[in-house]
């Protein structure tokens, strides 16, 4: 066990003895493990004293132990609590190996604090530094989520954290939407939707990377066919689920219009058949003037909408401050 003062030594004062100690023996699983332990004891309580030598350490000892599952979630884990800090975003942004990322997805696909560490840097990646997705998707980054998505479906921090990390990339770059076909992305994303249900936050994640894609009508094929009868079960089982949640969350229900609106973009006679009894209530519920209009304006615009932005309204419904192609105020006014 380290004392706080003397783990501050060593971060401070001795990081360039831990570089060395990492070239001199990159070899060692042993001396590896231990700078791994370091890295992230320092980054769980001293975050302010991780350098970008630091960085670069936990960067080396990932490279080389890719394929062990103890030292890769400790690296996975000093970077992503990094990059979710602004001043250390670009320097692990430079450091970080993306096609390293996409392999140790694929290695440990099914390896729970791997993949929850490896979303939650990825995640970060994209959301602080959107110019990065492109390079993400190059690389095919953008599989892992769904590569963790598919081996463990019932587990919430990856539903929560999968669904994400898919929705922040797919929504920054119009370059992904095939990749995530290939992998059945929309049907696993609506699978682990039914494993969650009840569950407002994870139902909120899932049906916002739902909504994004539903607007590649590649990935909306997977769940909507027109020529498939019944296949309008899938827009009535998203909004009977959503309608359990959106009373602890209103935007739960904002992006289930949304998302029922991409997903049967060019089959809009479906959304007759999706309970439109129910979507009326919700929306009434919610906003109780103009509340329908509001909803169905989202549904109309679902496949166009720019769905960069996190939150259409908050909890309670009130509109987020953001630029809104439609906004529920102007609808309000007009109503």
């Amino acid at each position: 066990r380290l004392s706080a003062n003397h783990l501050h030594q060593i971060l401070c004062v001795d990081s360039r003895g831990l570089l060395r100690a990492h070239a001199h023996h990159d070899n060692s699983r042993s001396v590896a493990f231990n700078l791994a332990e370091v890295l992230v004891l320092g980054a769980r309580t001293r975050l302010e004293d991780i350098s970008d030598e630091l960085v670069q350490v936990a960067v080396e000892v990932l490279h080389s132990n890719m394929k062990d599952e103890e030292i890769a979630a400790r690296c996975l884990e000093v970077l992503s609590r990094c990059a979710a800090e602004e001043h250390h975003i670009f320097t692990v942004v430079d450091m970080v190996i993306l096609e390293e990322l996409r392999s140790i997805g694929d290695e440990h696909r099914n390896k729970l604090h791997v993949s929850e560490w490896l979303l939650a840097l990825l995640n970060s990646l994209a959301k602080h530094s959107p110019g990065t997705c492109d390079d993400l998707v190059n690389v095919g980054c953008l599989a892992v989520p769904f590569f963790a998505l598919e081996a463990m479906p019932s587990v919430r921090s990856i539903a929560l954290s999968a669904s994400r990390c898919a929705k922040v990339i797919l929504a920054e770059t119009d370059k992904g939407f095939r990749q995530v076909a290939k992998l059945q992305g929309a049907v696993l994303l609506f699978d682990a939707l039914m494993c969650h249900a009840g569950d407002t936050e994870v139902v909120h994640s899932i049906i916002a990377a739902l909504a994004v894609c539903g607007q590649s009508s590649v990935l909306r094929s997977q769940l909507i066919d027109p020529e498939v009868r019944e296949t309008w079960s899938i827009l009535k089982a998203i909004l009977r689920v959503a309608a359990e949640s959106s009373g602890h969350d209103a935007d739960v229900f904002a992006w289930t219009a949304t998302a029922i609106g991409a997903l049967s973009s060019g089959a809009e006679e479906l959304r007759a058949k999706m309970d439109r009894e129910l979507f009326e209530a919700i929306a009434q519920r919610i906003w109780s003037s103009g509340g329908i209009e509001y909803a169905d304006s989202l549904l109309a615009q679902g496949a166009t909408h720019d769905l960069k932005h996190e939150r259409w309204v908050d909890e309670k419904g009130a509109e987020a401050p953001r630029v809104n192609p439609k906004s529920f105020h102007a609808v309000r006014m007009h109503a």
